[in-house]
């Protein structure tokens, strides 16, 4: 049972962070635009001698390494959110401590 929850988990998490990955792509690469920033950006990578499609390259692998750091971190704190909610299903589960003790089978 436990590994068929792990492998479910698994494949959820990656398809999960693909997802916001791509995402965070596209806002990001909405927020670069043609602005000034990004003009600015390439014409820092033309300086290093790259050509306008290495460039633009290099400028998309940044936005992939960004936006999949932006999904990790929506993972973690979604893992984080449901840990601290099953923190109070742990707690509600507990038994009282008025119930009777555990028979062990009379081994005193």
């Amino acid at each position: 049972m436990r590994i068929t929850a792990g492998a479910f988990d698994t494949s959820i998490t990656t398809t999960l962070w693909d997802n916001r990955a791509t995402l965070h792509h596209a806002n990001l690469t909405e927020g670069s635009g043609a602005g000034q920033n990004t003009a600015e950006g390439l014409g820092a990578l033309a300086k290093m001698r790259m050509s306008a499609q290495q460039a633009a390259a290099q400028l998309n692998r940044i936005i992939d390494q960004q936006s999949f750091t932006r999904a990790a971190d929506d993972i973690f704190l979604g893992s984080a959110v449901m840990f601290t909610l099953l923190i109070g299903v742990v707690w509600l589960s507990k038994p009282s401590m008025s119930s009777s003790p555990v028979n062990d089978g009379g081994a005193h």
